[in-house]
């Protein structure tokens, strides 16, 4: 095989060159925001107020929320114990890198590539310093996540320059808290992902991160650190313009009104509260019904019903969770059903009914094609990894 192949080819392969349906599987869900935010920029959908001001906000969501991906790779890793994660860390962070650099190009585009202001911005805007300082941590990881960096290093020296990984994630989260993005819960509810990552890696340290109960106390204190994190931050960011007049414990109060929920969404309180249950859950089931495979042995056969059936659910959870992120419900009218004709009178009465709101069949349709397929990703990954453990462990086939 030309090197030219091989690098095109280089996400479907392990290092022995054969097939690898897992690094294939990230691969392709690496790239679904990329052609998201493609179909968005195609469609029309994002002319207002530009595709370039949409294009610079969402692919700096999502370079923090792939970041944080790689992060979770070692908690995954332990959790479940399929040491096989670690295989596509290294791709989970390089991606991360080209949606960041294309963040950078999207920030030149809206600036009309004017360096004169990008420079007068840097040194007035403290959002834009810590953005650079990101970047170039993240530049400097990628380019020395080969194996010749490695060697030449030392596994030492290079360990020790990879643990800036969590000091890039944090100033990439403040990069998007102190923009205009922190009037909304995204930047929050990547905030409280990242309190669970750090947390899980000190609860690890003594022992700890494998077990279910632990993550569950984890996954509410996760979400008490990102309520009050969101209420003071909003309160010593925006003052009285924050949500709930200005007082934190008003914005704490919002976690519990239904009503707030259907304009901005679920909080990212209850966002954070149930990943981390879900996980907890999910720890609980692996080890009960995953795998016949003793705790202290590596890889885990998926041969039992039961294995198979857990893997399913979990991936149809993420493939559900997924199709929710790209096919999120509309924000509700606030002038629906009232009457805004200002020359035929009537201004502010109730409007007459003229055509049915949208079904929410299709996007409904759309979630569960989205769990079904995760089901069975989940499935065709357990089946590959019970075949290779299967032979790893000489059990002979299923």
């Amino acid at each position: 095989m030309s090197n030219a192949a091989e690098g095109v080819l280089a996400p479907f392969f392990d290092r022995r060159r054969r097939f690898s349906a897992l690094k294939t599987v990230t691969f392709f869900a690496l790239i679904a925001p990329a052609l998201w935010m493609a179909y968005k920029v195609s469609t029309g959908i994002w002319d207002l107020p530009s595709p370039s001001v949409n294009l610079l906000i969402q692919s700096g969501y999502w370079a923090t929320g792939i970041l944080l991906v790689s992060l979770a790779v070692t908690p995954f890793r332990k959790i479940f114990r399929q040491g096989e994660l670690i295989r596509v860390r290294r791709m989970i962070g390089l991606v991360a890198l080209v949606y960041s650099i294309a963040h950078l190009m999207f920030y030149f585009a809206v600036r009309l590539w004017d360096f004169r202001f990008m420079a007068n911005e840097f040194g007035t805007r403290p959002t834009i310093v810590i953005a650079t300082v990101s970047m170039l941590g993240l530049i400097a990881l990628g380019v020395t996540s080969f194996d010749a960096a490695i060697r030449w290093m030392g596994g030492r020296n290079w360990n020790r320059l990879h643990n800036v990984v969590y000091i890039v994630t944090a100033l990439a989260i403040l990069h998007l808290l102190l923009s205009l993005g922190s009037l909304s819960g995204l930047p929050f509810t990547l905030t409280g992902y990242f309190f669970w990552l750090m947390a899980w890696r000190a609860l690890d340290r003594f022992g700890f991160g494998d077990r279910p109960m632990v993550l569950a106390l984890l996954a509410v204190g996760a979400a008490l650190f990102t309520a009050l994190f969101e209420a003071i931050w909003l309160w010593a960011y925006q003052g009285s313009n924050a949500p709930g007049g200005g007082s934190p414990l008003a914005t704490l109060r919002l976690n519990f009104d239904v009503e707030w929920w259907g304009i901005i969404g679920l909080p990212p309180t209850w966002k954070v509260l149930l990943v981390g249950l879900a996980i907890a859950a999910a720890a609980a089931l692996w080890q009960k019904f995953g795998s016949r495979v003793p705790r202290a042995t590596t890889p885990r056969p998926w041969s039992t019903w039961k294995g198979k059936l857990v893997i399913a659910l979990c991936g149809a959870v993420v493939g559900g969770a997924v199709g929710i992120i790209l096919n999120p419900a509309p924000p509700p009218d606030p002038f629906a059903g009232i009457n805004l004709d200002i020359f035929g009178g009537g201004l502010g009465e109730p409007a007459q009914p003229t055509q049915p709101a949208p079904a929410e069949w299709p996007r409904i349709a759309d979630i569960l094609a989205y769990g079904a397929a995760g089901a069975i990703a989940g499935v065709g990954l357990g089946a590959l990894a019970d075949r290779r453990t299967r032979k790893a462990l000489s059990l002979g086939p299923a």
